[in-house]
């Protein structure tokens, strides 16, 4: 079974303009950009006809490596999920978009990096040595950054196909950057309001805003028919706090609890499991719970592959696999794969140092690390 709705409903496309069939695609796979072709062009791009092709024959395509690994792990994959999202896969047009409409973010979060957050710009320089491996060091030296590493590609061009597309989305959803600092956005939830009462949105956000330049959030998702927030919150307070530099917890939990109280809004607590916070899984699940978020789920970080959870060895991956056995589905993840290796985790432990450096943080401060650094 290789069949996947997506490439059949949705298209996705990056803060650079890049265009994928989904975000999980491989990394840097975009194959083509709103530079070149517009949505609907590249809807009929012949590498979307192949990936239909495949996944429709039994082919694993490439492209859907991330899916085939987790499921191959034991891990829900994307694939498995969007299947089972109700969509009309006949329309032979992208009825499903999801937009990184800009690299803006107010966050700096650790494993993230300055395509997708121009916070990452008052420090990307100081770790760009060992940041992100060489091939993405040599991917974001390519894009078309403008000052302050700010990628701005959506034009009145894409506004304009937009248009056309408009009246036959059913679901829409945002990533970033964070699209709550995003004007764009809000332009995209004005322009949809004639249509909002048929469309489902969601967001991946990381829940600090929810008013910006006069717009407030609430007033424009109250007309469309649902909408889907998954909230990053990867631990409890403190140490999300730490992950998450500049965000602050106490406007995380307002705007949470106001979600949660708003008619048509369903809340997701989402983590991103990293090194920093494998160990802290179950209190970050309680966290959530004491939100009064009922759902959560996670997702891997898997490069650079020095923040990827698995590459701790020795007694710390003893102590994390023992702490999971309350998360079967993470502590088969982390237990089938040991990354470890001499050179990945002295460049956590560097990378980390630069970054507290920088931040005016410690990790050492959450005892799981405490003395860390002790043989670096």
């Amino acid at each position: 079974m290789t069949y996947c709705k997506a490439p059949f409903t949705h298209l996705s496309i990056k803060t650079d303009g890049n265009i994928k069939s989904c975000c999980r695609a491989l990394p840097g796979s975009g194959f083509s950009n709103l530079r070149k072709q517009s949505l609907m062009e590249a809807w009929n791009h012949p590498y979307m006809e192949q990936l239909r092709y495949d996944l429709s024959h039994g082919i694993k395509n490439p492209n859907c490596d991330a899916c085939w690994n987790n499921e191959r792990d034991g891990v829900v994959s994307l694939r498995q999920k969007y299947n089972g999202i109700d969509l009309d896969v006949t329309k032979n047009k992208p009825i499903w978009l999801e937009l990184k409409m800009s690299n803006l973010c107010n966050l700096r979060c650790r494993m993230c990096h300055v395509a997708d957050s121009t916070a990452w710009a008052t420090d990307f320089d100081a770790v760009r040595y060992l940041h992100y491996d060489l091939w993405l060091a040599n991917i974001i030296d390519k894009l078309p950054f403008e000052k302050g590493y700010k990628l701005d590609v959506y034009d009145e061009q894409f506004f304009d196909d937009f248009k056309k597309l408009a009246p036959d989305v059913v679901r829409l959803s945002f990533a970033g950057g964070e699209p709550m600092y995003d004007e764009k956005h809000y332009t995209i939830l004005e322009m949809l309001q004639p249509y909002a009462h048929k469309i489902d949105l969601s967001y991946a956000t990381n829940a600090t805003i929810d008013s910006y330049k006069g717009y407030d959030i609430f007033d424009l998702w109250k007309n469309f028919k649902s909408t889907q927030v998954s909230c990053s919150i990867d631990g409890f307070p403190k140490l999300s706090e730490y992950i998450r530099t500049n965000s602050n917890i106490v406007d995380v939990e307002r705007i949470v609890k106001k979600m949660l109280r708003t008619p048509k809004i369903r809340v997701t607590g989402k983590m991103t499991l990293s090194a920093y916070n494998i160990f802290y899984v179950p209190e970050t699940f309680d966290y959530f719970t004491s939100l009064g978020i009922e759902n959560h789920n996670f997702h891997f970080v898997t490069f650079p592959e020095f923040l990827d959870c698995r590459i701790f060895t020795g007694v710390k991956r003893k102590e994390i696999s023992d702490k999971l056995i309350t998360e079967p589905g993470i502590k088969s993840y982390f237990d089938n794969t040991l990354l470890y290796t001499k050179e990945k985790w002295d460049k956590f432990l560097e990378y980390t140092k630069v970054l507290d450096k920088s931040r005016e943080t410690s990790i050492s401060k959450f005892g799981f690390f405490e003395g860390i650094y002790d043989n670096y």
